[in-house]
């Protein structure tokens, strides 16, 4: 599975590597000026609360438990937010 760290994000001509994907390529993808005005603001949320700066540091950090995101946190993460639209029962499946 492939970590995003915050070196792999380039501000400056708005691209974003991902490195070991299908076949073991890594691949510099551009991001829409909406997504990183996003980037720049969540970039800057985290230097506010004392997050690491340094560059191999995971790009989507927490406070609580590692510096990563788990697997399984995304998909709970996501469950809730498509839960909380209305888009998924509580139960089953849809």
């Amino acid at each position: 599975m492939t970590q995003l760290d915050l070196g792999d994000v380039n501000l400056g001509d708005g691209t974003i590597t991902v490195r070991q994907t299908k076949f073991f390529k890594t691949r510099i993808l551009p991001l829409p000026d909406s997504v990183m005005a996003e980037l720049r603001t969540y970039m800057a949320a985290r230097r506010r609360v004392g997050a690491s700066q340094a560059p191999h540091s995971a790009l989507f950090w927490h406070e609580q438990g590692s510096s990563r995101y788990t697997p399984e946190m995304i998909t709970w993460l996501l469950t809730d937010v498509i839960r909380r639209a209305g888009l998924k029962p509580l139960r089953g499946q849809r």
